[in-house]
């Protein structure tokens, strides 16, 4: 990379800043930038065009569509990416921020999402955004008011990898001044976005009247600063690292629940770390930090001695909840979903509602020798197995080639035989038997054939179906809903 240090500047500048972060990416890499328009992001592009050759420099816009000018910007950032000879892409969101959800979060998550996307659609693994000193020390102060804890208060990071992008801020040691003073320099043009001047925001209120104060009052918080988040991340990192090594012993990864806890070895660790373990393991399943007070609760109802306790706390659309020895992930509006993360080999299945089950429509099984039937719409996989051992019971091959077979939620009333001769009982008093919780019932499909159940999951085949000789097979229900947070 050749440099561009402009003559006379006694203090690197956004193409010295550049230079240095890219340099330990080797000479093939390529790298995309977040292209708003703003002052910030195109002094970012036009230092980045200078660092890198054409071809290996992106510039990703995303149209939020929150501003009557937005359409007109997305053109103004495609003629300066094409001037400069950049390639671009851009995204428009669709939709709007749920009731009660905050625009600024709402566009920061779908701002990322389609970066993201773009980013990986294009072959591009490193994304620069144009993060600088003042925006550390906004966000560092908006985090303290609002009582963040460690992770929080680390701020902006400058270099990190998110669900397989790098991200990087390599403006992050210079002042806003700095980089509008580049821009001026450099007889750049950038877009004023109205809506950074809206003080009813936060941040902007806090950019525009307490910044200057802070400027006057207190001129040494900006070369202060990043010494203090140096420490706090240093304590971050030997505290997660304690976490993750509680985490490790405790962690159960089931390939029916996803990533859940061992409540009985939860409950050995000291009580200090309980509260760290529960902290990491949300964070692992992807579900935004919760308070202190609400991890507090979870941890107190976890640690009730009461078998009989069905501890179950909502937090960020999801429910904490206790199964027998394993704490669980779960939707809040399904009542059951596993934790995060799907088991090694095991893809993730679609992701409709679990709660959606109940209303879904009966699904065909057409089994042609597969050994996992998708059914999204149900929330799950029918996964079909071979029995080899001599004697063990399975499902005969010509009972799965029935061409009536058909999956479908159940809808109240059945009954199973569950040993030959016996009655025919009712699934709600077989569930009670077998300790399947309330919750979990409804997640739990019926294969049906010739107008009765074939086989059920977590009570098993039919009696009057079972084979034990011949071609047969185990049958086995998997459960496994993404859960897809802020992260």
């Amino acid at each position: 990379m050749a440099s561009s240090r402009r003559p006379g500047r006694a203090d690197p500048g956004p193409v010295e800043a550049l230079e240095a972060a890219l340099a330990p990416l080797g000479a093939s890499a390529r790298a995309a930038v977040a292209f708003s328009g703003g002052l910030d992001s195109t002094v970012l592009l036009h230092a980045a065009a200078q660092v890198l050759p054409a071809g290996r420099l992106l510039a990703l816009h995303v149209d939020h569509g929150l501003q009557a000018a937005s359409a007109e910007w997305a053109i103004q950032c495609a003629r300066q990416a094409a001037a400069l000879g950049v390639d671009f892409r851009t995204r428009r969101l669709a939709g709007s921020p749920a009731r009660g959800e905050s625009l600024e979060a709402w566009a920061r998550e779908h701002r990322y999402a389609a970066l993201a996307e773009m980013a990986a659609e294009s072959g591009v693994s490193v994304m620069l955004t144009a993060h600088h000193a003042d925006d550390q020390i906004e966000t560092f102060l908006l985090r303290l008011a609002r009582g963040a804890g460690l992770d929080g208060l680390v701020g902006i990071e400058v270099d990190l990898t998110r669900d397989g992008l790098r991200l990087m801020r390599p403006l992050l040691a210079l002042s806003r001044r700095c980089i509008e003073a580049w821009a001026r320099e450099s007889a750049l043009s950038w877009i004023e976005d109205p809506s950074n001047a809206d003080e009813r925001v936060a941040r902007n209120a806090l950019r525009r009247q307490l910044m200057p104060a802070i400027d006057r009052v207190l001129p040494s918080l900006r070369h202060r600063l990043p010494d203090t988040l140096a420490s706090l991340r240093e304590a971050r990192d030997r505290i997660r690292a304690l976490e993750l090594r509680d985490l490790a012993g405790v962690e159960v990864d089931t390939r029916e629940f996803g990533l859940c806890l061992s409540l009985s070895a939860w409950r050995a660790l000291p009580v200090a770390r309980r509260p760290g373990v529960l902290r990491r393991w949300l964070a692992e399943c992807g579900v935004r930090m919760p308070s202190r007070a609400r991890l507090a609760e979870i941890a107190r109802q976890l640690e009730s001695p009461r078998k009989d306790a069905q501890a179950a706390m909502s937090h960020d659309g999801c429910v904490v909840r206790r199964y027998r020895d394993l704490v669980i992930l779960a939707p809040a509006a399904a009542g059951f979903a596993p934790g995060g993360r799907a088991p090694e080999g095991v893809p993730a299945a679609g992701t409709v509602p679990l709660g959606a089950a109940r209303e879904a429509r009966s699904v065909p099984i057409d089994w042609a020798g597969e050994g996992r039937i998708d059914c999204p719409g149900l929330g799950g996989w029918l996964l079909i197995e071979p029995v080899l051992e001599p004697g063990r019971p399975g499902l005969g091959a010509d009972d799965l080639r029935a061409p009536d077979l058909v999956l479908r939620p159940r809808t109240g009333g059945e009954r199973l035989r569950t040993r030959p001769g016996g009655p025919h009982r009712s699934l709600k008093n077989l569930f009670q038997e077998q300790g399947v919780p309330p919750w979990l019932r409804p997640c739990l499909p019926i294969l049906w054939s010739r107008g009765h159940p074939v086989w059920v999951p977590r009570l098993g085949i039919d009696a009057d179906r079972v084979a034990t000789q011949g071609e047969r097979y185990r049958l086995e229900w998997i459960i496994l809903d993404k859960i897809i947070k802020n992260k």
